[in-house]
């Protein structure tokens, strides 16, 4: 679970606050949450975790074709093969491992592998602070921190846009937008 923190203003900021440009971008819905049916093309850096569907396919001279969910142990597990852990990897560095796995047991070329992110996980995130909407959201994993904040509506007029606390586990950093 993460968990944002919007920090309060005092009277000063507050009145500089409502001449800030993009302030109205939350207000006036233009800016958007990504929902597993928006997704594109997940980024080489996006962290793989537990809940991920992952989908297999491969064609040519051997053919195979699976989905698999990253499970809670943090692996998958293909078919007469040994698992192959993926939680924690970048999404760069597991389709490397995967590939190269693979290519152990079938024979194909770079072109005739497609490994794919059919499913994001969802987690849940926690904002807290002088936000419009504060609360728990369900979203996503491939949201940033700019995303958990459309979602809340933004700053509320006593918020900041410059103090924002992302806290996960026991790690936490500072967000200036």
């Amino acid at each position: 679970t993460d968990v944002v923190v919007f920090n309060t203003l005092d009277r000063e900021d507050i009145e500089r606050l409502s001449k800030i440009y993009g302030h109205q971008i939350f207000k006036a819905d233009s800016a958007r949450i990504f929902d597993a049916s928006s997704i594109a093309k997940i980024p080489d850096s996006y962290i793989l975790g537990e809940g991920d569907e992952i989908t297999l396919s491969i064609f040519g001279a051997s053919q195979y074709d699976a989905k698999f969910k990253v499970g809670t142990q943090g692996y998958i597990q293909p078919t007469d093969m040994p698992r192959i852990f993926l939680k924690g990897l970048t999404w760069g560095k597991a389709k490397l491992l995967v590939r190269s796995r693979f290519q152990r047991y079938y024979k194909f070329r770079a072109e005739q592998f497609a490994l794919t992110i059919s499913q994001p996980r969802i987690i849940t995130v926690n904002i807290l602070g002088e936000v419009e909407r504060p609360g728990s959201y369900d979203m996503v994993a491939t949201n940033t921190a700019f995303n958990a904040l459309i979602a809340a509506g933004g700053p509320s007029s006593t918020g900041s846009f410059r103090n924002i606390r992302v806290i996960r586990d026991q790690e936490q950093t500072e967000l200036d937008i």
